[in-house]
């Protein structure tokens, strides 16, 4: 009797373990330069919003160095599917704020590749032509990256310069001198093209055949396949189709949140904030109301207000809401409004 009471116990005590366990996970993506922020770690408000409308929720903030070069969101590409092989048999959400997405977005793309016989012409064409774009706009974002810092001092130079010292375009000249040479040093590296070119090559075979090794010596086992991620909500990123498209064949559905009132998202892409048609991506238009009596008095949040609280709070009502309204067609665009009351999103298309 004790020996059934023991093994009774032990198993009910299983089943429990069994039916509470947490089966969604939510991995969450920071932009660059933003790794010391607190927003997307516990305790910070789009963490807890996202907590917070999750329920029960493995959620975790994704850290990489958020540098403004190619080669930094392809190594946060590769860390990044780690840390979704690790969480292979659960369901996974990925969240991206600004480059963050693009981060998400080369992932899948490495392993979409990595899936393919890498041998082939057209892989090689596509490192070729994914290299090339990495290349561009690194020098481009470094540039404006550059520009924002030393322009935001030559600013305080000038305002100290009037208060304190007495002169302001002596001092506003000398700043403007350290940007003349951090430009000349980022915009010449056209001149070494080929060179920059050939490493970005050289890197992203390597990428993706790391990442084929992993897929292929799991093969066999079928729990331990790359997973379909559901979907990917990308905030303000900027939509490059060539270096970082969407991988439909990885995700299911890519949303590419985007705000009129976001100046981030155009600045930084030559490309725009929006993708072509193509199944599986949804570009969503989404603005903020107070309330649902007043939603004609919504406005576009900023680049830094598409991680708030209230957002975060309505990812996981968004995925219903799309579930729901589209099911598997899924449209090119729709407007969702987000209400701060918390009340539940409505969306169109």
């Amino acid at each position: 009797m004790k020996f059934f009471s023991k093994n009774f116990f032990f198993s009910l005590f299983c089943l429990f373990c069994l039916c509470f366990q947490v089966n969604a996970t939510i991995i969450i993506v920071h932009g660059f330069y933003s790794v010391k922020g607190k927003w997307f770690k516990p305790g910070g408000y789009f963490f807890e919003g996202v907590r917070k409308g999750a329920g029960d929720a493995d959620i975790i903030p994704f850290l990489w160095n958020g540098g403004p070069t190619g080669l930094s969101r392809l190594e946060a590409a590769k860390k990044l599917i780690d840390v979704i092989w690790k969480k292979r048999d659960k369901s996974i959400t990925l969240i991206g704020h600004s480059h963050g997405g693009n981060v998400i977005n080369l992932a899948g793309l490495l392993i979409q590749m990595a899936q393919e016989d890498i041998s082939s012409s057209n892989i090689r064409s596509e490192i070729d032509s994914i290299s090339e774009q990495m290349l561009y706009l690194s020098s481009r974002e470094s540039l404006y990256t550059e520009l924002y810092y030393y322009l935001g001092n030559a600013y305080k130079a000038l305002l100290n310069g009037a208060f304190l010292l007495g002169h302001p375009i002596k001092a506003f000249k000398k700043h403007v001198r350290c940007i003349d040479k951090r430009v000349r040093r980022i915009v010449p590296a056209g001149r070494n093209k080929k060179g920059s070119k050939r490493l970005y090559n050289v890197r992203l075979r390597e990428a993706v055949k790391s990442v084929r090794q992993k897929i292929m010596s799991n093969s066999k086992e079928k729990h331990k396949k790359m997973p379909l991620i559901k979907y990917a909500y990308l905030l303000g990123t900027p939509a490059d189709e060539i270096a970082y498209r969407p991988a439909v064949k990885f995700i299911k559905t890519t949303v590419l949140i985007r705000s009129s009132g976001d100046n981030i998202q155009n600045f930084i892409s030559p490309y725009g904030d929006r993708y072509a048609a193509r199944s599986g991506v949804l570009n969503l238009d989404l603005s903020i109301a107070n309330s649902k009596k007043k939603q004609d008095e919504n406005y576009g949040p900023d680049h830094s207000e598409l991680v708030s609280n209230e957002i975060g709070i309505a990812i996981s009502k968004i995925s219903k809401l799309i579930d729901s309204c589209f099911g598997e067609k899924v449209p090119l665009d729709a407007s969702v409004v987000v209400f701060k009351d918390g009340s539940s999103p409505s969306i169109s298309s």
